[in-house]
């Protein structure tokens, strides 16, 4: 079984549409062509050692790096076989149909990220193509073919949905599918840790631009075995290492290394970010689907709250209900706001909670009434969205402190928040990004959303 990379520069047929990259498509009938469905059954089983080439009619406009899909026409389950990119400009060289004579025709060479025997696997078919793009002929014509910009953005989403349906049934026999496009699995997972990325920056931006980067230059966060379930393969013990990448801000990236059925497969990616340290105890665990991650209920004092164990692949024996810990808790904003430095309430809501509580009507110097003032310097709010999402909190607070820093070549602010007054102040650092607010300073009224996490200090990390 191949070793698979860590990391997926997302140019390939299923990774999502890419502007830069033309799309062509290119057909083959197995009945009349030099390429037999033996040789292409050959090609399944021996991926990773054959070469492969391709005629291409519309040589002029094609280069390398673009797209290409194969197409088998003809007799049969008729569809798309194969999929992948140029990785040479067009050469001229022998008419692979000797009925031609000897006349030379323009090739490309490919590296192809998709193979399926049509005849024993589940594919995209041809009826499928034409209902999603009639204004293309799929059952013949020349191969080699453009499609147009509105054509290949139809085209990769249905390829795209089509391997989300059929990457666990790739078993390299009947069915190809290389560690390019594998990592759809971890952008599936993206799905539900996208808002978290997105704290930092856009999940689409972070994965095309910084991904490579990021876990070229991570460093060893801690290694543990257990149990997980993960999009399709069986629940089960496996081996996991963690590679984090930062210092005050940072992201995990949560790896299955040299996996019987995948490689090295990525299975997570969240921001994990350097905190202050509180005692609190346990009162829940809410462990996800994947049993690797979990949101953890918690309470100190007076005040309850949840939090995104970043680190509950590696210490989940320690996360039990009852049970006392030390724990780093920071936060990153999703949304958020300046607030008022004052509240002035109207005077007709100032007089009725006067006579609620039993106050005297206040006058200014002119003879009018005074409207209750209510100053915010000293506010907290604090309150969970959701039971269901309970780490996610409306909060309103004033920065105690400020920092400016940059990470992945992006302007952030650390700023020191309150949340919690009684028995006693809990400081927590709130991460946000400049653009969300330009200009903040010590004694700032923040209010908007957050996202807690938190884990267990460790010293060495």
């Amino acid at each position: 079984m191949r070793k698979q990379k860590l990391y997926m520069i997302p140019n390939f047929p299923g990774s999502g549409y890419n502007p830069d990259q033309q799309t062509f498509i290119l057909m083959w009938n197995p009945a009349i062509s030099s390429a037999t469905m033996e040789y292409h059954q050959y090609c399944i089983e021996n991926f990773d050692n054959e070469s492969f080439n391709w005629s291409v009619y519309e040589w002029e406009k094609a280069h390398e790096g673009d797209r290409f899909y194969l197409v088998r026409v003809g007799e049969g389950k008729t569809g798309i076989v194969m999929s992948g990119i140029f990785t040479s400009e067009p050469y001229l060289a022998e008419d692979w149909n000797k009925k031609n004579g000897s006349r030379q025709i323009h090739y490309m060479d490919m590296k192809p990220n998709y193979i399926v025997n049509p005849e024993t696997m589940p594919i995209i078919t041809t009826v499928q193509l034409q209902d999603a793009i009639p204004d293309f002929n799929w059952a013949k014509g020349h191969s080699g073919t453009l499609l147009t910009k509105k054509q290949s953005k139809k085209l990769e989403s249905l390829f795209k949905n089509y391997i989300t349906e059929v990457i666990d049934k790739s078993d390299d026999k009947n069915m190809v599918i290389d560690t390019q496009i594998r990592l759809c699995r971890f952008k599936q997972y993206l799905d539900s840790q996208g808002d978290h990325i997105d704290t930092i920056m856009p999940v689409d931006i972070l994965f095309n631009n910084h991904l490579e980067h990021i876990i070229k230059h991570a460093k060893l966060y801690g290694t543990s075995s257990c149990i997980f379930n993960y999009y399709g393969i069986q629940e089960g013990e496996s081996d996991f290492l963690a590679l984090r990448y930062g210092s005050e801000m940072g992201l995990l990236a949560l790896i299955r290394p040299d996996a019987s059925e995948n490689g090295n497969e990525m299975m997570s990616l969240y921001p994990m970010h350097q905190g202050t340290v509180h005692h609190v105890k346990i009162t829940e665990v809410r462990e996800f689907k994947s049993r690797l991650e979990a949101v953890i209920s918690a309470e100190t004092g007076e005040l309850s709250f949840a939090f995104f164990a970043t680190d509950y692949f590696l210490n989940r024996d320690k996360y039990i209900c009852g049970t006392e810990l030390n724990i780093e808790l920071s936060a990153s904003a999703y949304t958020l706001e300046e607030g008022e430095s004052e509240t002035v309430l109207d005077l007709e809501t100032s007089a009725r909670l006067r006579k609620d509580m039993g106050l005297e009507e206040e006058y200014d110097e002119n003879g009018n009434v005074k409207p209750i003032i209510f100053y915010n310097d000293m506010l907290v709010g604090f309150i969970p969205e959701s039971e269901d999402y309970s780490d996610n909190v409306s909060f309103a607070s004033t920065v105690k402190s400020v920092k400016k820093m940059t990470f992945l070549g992006d302007d952030f602010f650390r700023a020191t928040l309150s949340i919690c007054h009684d028995p006693e102040e809990i400081y927590i650092p709130l991460y946000l990004r400049k653009d969300k607010m330009e200009n903040i300073h010590k004694g700032t009224l923040l209010r908007g959303v957050l996202w807690m996490q938190g884990r267990i200090p460790n010293e060495n990390k």
